[in-house]
């Protein structure tokens, strides 16, 4: 799959081909941005029974600056040939964690020198686990739990790209999933299928397209795959918790308007609605959209998508999927009627829901990959980031950096070159300032240089923010060598 992308003003018309006959582009011609399908075939069995093959697909356009090119590169295997197994990491969570609450990120890469089918997510079976959720054979002695899949992402690993330059779809190398450990089970004192508390242990499989898999471990050279394990404690989260809905983790590209959906809950001190109450505001004025780590609006909250109308008339207790789960002292099937709240989840209380909704206009991006995330505080001044995921933009003749400054200057980073050109640049001395919160009521704080450089921690799937001062005159992101 190859993404044409266009950011000139107005439609301009293109038609791709390739250079060798065992090539297929689809569509062929069009105009705008698109998805072009690159198949390879065998007219008159001209591809020999094994070898590397090359070649190159052009897009000629009318009324764009460039022509682009993509080399195909075409390993073919002898029937009945060996091929290897896949090969990768597991980056996140970091291993042995602990005090682990809300969503986590597991996350890594994966190459092949095929192809990869599929990047599995699982977790151990439990003791007191129905035997129906749990599966024998993935992992030699371990019984496992089905999680999710892992989500490719394609562009969002170039450090692996340029490491393994010679692998099919070295540009499709990083995977991801979203996991809220609050739906986990409690695996110390009494088994609950929800509640997320105790220690639990991620096993991570990668399939190729031939079928062999692989248990990805912490670093590709182990010689012994080493599942990540790591210890939940929801039972003492004081910070407010959630995800994403959609656009959903690795779906298709987007364009357009998009319907941007969530829910965040936050806990109250105490199971009863009596003046001390920490929930999140019902109006939505302490929860953010940032897209491409830059905030682009605030979240209509305090919705319900039950069958008890929306919004939630007074008196009324919402019965939604994150009601039923989370605002019974046990979770009960969706719309299963609520008559009260035995929970500290205060916006689960009558006339209140957990949902929210956005709207993204994605004309205003460039097409290729963005990054999505909400930021939410809670009455009492607690904020996390909730649901960070990419998603892809593809729309037709979009404007992607608008025509004021400030557009220009929330604009995805532009490829400007060889890094070697920064060389003669003179380093900037003036100050530097910095934050890696969502919440934008955050201090900065002043990046003091360390032996010329300035280090920045972040947290795992978080957020970093750079201000740079008056005697700064610009700022390079570099990867790659570019």
């Amino acid at each position: 799959m190859l993404t044409l992308a266009q950011s000139d003003v107005g439609l301009a018309t293109w038609t791709a081909s390739a250079n060798q006959p065992w090539v297929s582009v689809s569509p062929f011609s069009g105009s705008g941005s698109a998805s072009l399908t690159v198949s390879i075939f065998n007219p008159g069995s001209i591809l020999p029974a094994s070898g590397s093959l090359g070649a190159t697909v052009t897009v000629t356009t009318t009324g764009a600056s460039n022509s682009p090119t993509a080399s195909i590169a075409l390993n073919i295997v002898a029937a009945g040939g060996t091929t290897a197994a896949p090969f990768g990491e597991v980056e996140t969570p970091a291993l042995n964690a602990t005090g682990v609450v809300g969503a986590i990120g597991v996350t890594g890469w994966v190459l092949d020198d095929v192809g990869i089918a599929s990047v599995r997510v699982y977790r151990g079976c439990l003791p007191a686990e129905p035997p129906a959720n749990c599966q024998s054979g993935l992992v030699p002695g371990v019984s496992l739990v089905f999680v999710g899949d892992g989500i490719i992402v394609p562009g969002a690993r170039p450090d692996v790209a340029a490491a393994f330059p010679t692998y099919p779809a070295d540009n499709q190398a990083g995977f991801g999933l979203q996991v809220l450990t609050n739906m986990l089970p409690r695996t110390t004192g009494t088994y609950a299928s929800y509640g997320g508390q105790g220690p639990i242990t991620f096993y991570v499989i990668a399939t190729d397209i031939e079928g062999h898999t692989t248990l990805l471990s912490r670093a590709f050279t182990d010689s012994v795959s080493t599942p990540t394990s790591v210890t939940m404690d929801n039972d003492n989260i004081s910070k407010p918790f959630g995800t994403i809905d959609t656009p959903a983790q690795g779906g298709g590209a987007v364009s357009g308007t998009v319907q941007n959906f969530g829910w965040a809950l936050t806990p109250d001190s105490n199971t009863v609605a009596d003046g001390t109450d920490i929930l999140v505001p019902t109006d939505g004025s302490t929860m953010f959209v940032f897209v491409d780590g830059v905030s682009v609006g605030t979240v209509a909250y305090n919705q319900c998508r039950g069958a008890v109308g929306n919004p939630v008339p007074s008196g009324t207790f919402c019965n939604d999927d994150i009601a039923s789960i989370f605002g019974n002292a046990t979770p009960q099937a969706v719309l299963t009627t609520r008559t009260a709240n035995a929970t500290k989840y205060r916006n689960l209380d009558a006339g209140r829901g957990a949902i929210g909704a956005a709207s993204i206009d994605t004309t205003t991006l460039a097409s290729g990959v963005h990054t999505l995330a909400w930021s939410v505080t809670n009455s009492i001044g607690r904020a996390d980031g909730l649901g960070s995921r990419y998603f892809t933009v593809l729309n037709g003749g979009s404007d992607p950096f608008g025509s004021t400054a400030a557009a220009l200057a929330a604009a995805p980073a532009i490829v400007r070159g060889s890094a070697s050109a920064l060389d003669p640049l003179a380093t900037a001395q003036d100050a530097v300032w910095g934050r890696t919160s969502f919440d934008l009521r955050m201090p900065y704080d002043v990046i003091s240089p360390v032996n010329g450089v300035r280090p920045v921690q972040m947290d795992e799937a978080g957020r970093v923010e750079v201000w740079l001062g008056a005697g700064v005159d610009a700022g390079y992101l570099v990867a790659n060598g570019t």
